[in-house]
């Protein structure tokens, strides 16, 4: 009776260590990410109050004096200052063209 018993425990735990292998929660392969996001709640929202805008942001440029803008793709140009907005836009070469200082990797004094 002893050796069936044993044989019993031994098939019933080699059983419970196969299901539990087999029954992990798969995890992503390393390098892998994939989020699925699913019930997002409605959100109802509404305006409470005035908005204001407003913009701090002004030109390190002068009127009536040259300036090289280097641009992000690394492309320098040398504009003279025509005209100032107070939100970083300059009016350049006395024209209708306008440069958003901002988006300038840098400005410097072409003298």
């Amino acid at each position: 009776m002893t050796a069936r018993l044993s044989t019993l425990l031994a098939i019933l735990f080699f059983g419970i260590i196969v299901a539990a292998q087999t029954t992990r929660t798969p995890t992503p392969a390393p390098g892998v990410t994939h989020v699925v996001v699913d019930g997002l709640p409605v959100v109802a929202a509404r305006q409470e109050g005035q908005w204001v805008q407003s913009s701090t942001r002004s030109s390190p440029a002068t009127v009536g004096r040259r300036y090289v803008f280097t641009w992000p793709d690394g492309e320098r140009d040398v504009h003279l200052v025509s005209g100032l907005r107070a939100d970083g836009w300059i009016q350049v070469d006395n024209t209708s063209r306008w440069l958003n200082t901002g988006m300038a990797l840098s400005i410097e004094d072409a003298h």
